[in-house]
């Protein structure tokens, strides 16, 4: 079975995403230009795109380009011991006396 160029330009964009070769928040080359750089046809770069895209790596822009959004300087740690939640993503428990909280009157149906 042939080897799919898309998935070495994927992996070669995310290393070097990873590795801070293209900074945050800046714009990849264009898909002109990783065409040209990779030797490839211009579906396998968008196919390659679309994968950082759904990893969350990179965000296309009408008419601007591909934005990375993946800070690598941002990222946790693989494996930790702590169980204790992220600063960064605390944890809200739901109050039963918060306004928008579903109330148990509200949610049971009654059938007549």
């Amino acid at each position: 079975m042939p080897k799919a160029v898309f998935q070495d330009i994927y992996r070669d964009l995310k290393s070097r995403i990873e590795r801070g070769a293209y900074a945050y928040q800046s714009f990849l080359p264009s898909e002109a230009e990783l065409t040209a750089h990779y030797g490839c046809s211009r579906s396998s770069v968008r196919r390659a795109i679309r994968m950082l895209a759904e990893d969350g790596y990179v965000q296309s822009q009408q008419g601007k380009g591909v934005r990375v959004i993946r800070d690598p300087h941002m990222e946790e740690p693989a494996a930790t011991t702590d169980s204790r939640p992220s600063p960064r993503s605390p944890v809200v428990a739901a109050s039963p006396l918060a306004p928008n909280a579903p109330s148990a009157s509200r949610s049971r149906r009654t059938t007549s």
